[in-house]
């Protein structure tokens, strides 16, 4: 009813070989649609319409097009169970996956559960999709990934809905199955401990836009951009027990809603006239890169004020 509107705008991402790339933001960020363009997965229906290109060795690809992607993206969603046919036994799904697999031939079905740590037995092949644990069919789904030969996987978040457990044998999983490989990842999360523990990179998302992008541990030591700083502060610990959650004033703007100056600005603490304004330009080069007039020191991380409550000199 509003007519066309831009989700997401000037987003500039690279992904390397043996890497995985951690990708955080509120709900509505723009994460798993930045991701579905990507990948070719947006619907035919709703008028979405992706403007961009992905550059490839030998080659780009317009994402407006309909070109034959020369690489291949397979993406891990939230929910596995929408994902397995319900109707198929393991074994009938493992025969599926491996009839158009690029591998075919090369590699059985008792060597994808090998790789996924699940078990061979013919009660587990017997068994359908509903009478397997929540990690069982989530290691399924990453079986037919793995099959699938992609050069990026996309994982959104893929741990959700397992335990602690579970969800820590999968980490350890995406991390053989990528480093020291021709793959990358893309690593879609709000847990950032998981993010900090698994990424080489992170970039963040806001409002449909990148606001930093930094290696893993110069973002976790001294995160320049307050919007950062500010899903770190409202990250449960320990340490807080007790005590008030703090949370971020505000809601994020909704999908389309541009600001002429930074989107971060009506909930940030540290903004000024000069935000509301001008988008701040990109600073940076390399795997450092932000958005801000008023950027972090590295003190202000350490020993933060409360949410919402501070100046620019801080």
């Amino acid at each position: 009813d509003r007519g066309e509107v831009d989700i997401l705008r000037d987003i500039d991402l690279d992904l390397r070989a043996g890497e995985i790339l951690g990708l955080v933001g509120e709900s509505g960020a723009g994460k798993t649609l930045l991701m579905k363009s990507l990948a070719g997965l947006l619907p035919p229906v709703g008028g979405f319409d992706p403007e961009g290109h992905l550059q490839v060795p030998g080659g780009s690809i317009d994402l407006s097009g309909e070109d034959a992607r020369p690489i291949r993206i397979a993406m891990i969603f939230q929910d596995p169970k929408q994902y397995l046919n319900p109707g198929l036994r393991v074994v009938q799904l493992l025969r599926e996956i491996l009839r158009y697999s690029p591998l075919f031939g090369n590699t059985s079905a008792l060597s994808l559960l090998e790789k996924v740590s699940l078990p061979s037995d013919q009660r587990f092949l017997r068994s359908f999709p509903h009478e397997l644990s929540g990690g069982m069919q989530q290691r399924l789904v990453i079986a037919a990934v793995l099959a699938a030969d992609p050069d990026v996987i996309i994982a959104d978040e893929a741990l959700t809905a397992l335990d602690v457990a579970t969800a820590g044998e999968i980490l350890e999983l995406f991390r053989r199955t990528i480093e020291g490989s021709r793959r990358s990842m893309v690593y879609i999360s709000h847990d950032l401990k998981t993010v900090e523990h698994l990424a080489h990179r992170v970039a963040v998302l806001y409002a449909g836009r990148l606001v930093e992008l930094a290696s893993s541990r110069d973002f976790f030591a001294a995160p320049r951009h307050p919007y950062s700083r500010d899903l770190m502060l409202s990250h449960p610990s320990l340490r807080d027990r007790g005590g008030m959650l703090p949370e971020i004033p505000g809601d994020i703007p909704p999908a389309g809603k541009f600001f002429p100056g930074c989107p971060y600005a009506p909930r940030c603490g540290r903004a000024d006239a000069d935000c509301v304004r001008a988008l701040p330009p990109p600073v940076g080069e390399g795997d450092l890169m932000y958005r801000c007039f008023h950027p972090l020191k590295v003190s202000s991380v350490s020993s933060p004020p409360e949410l919402g409550k501070e100046s620019p000199d801080e």
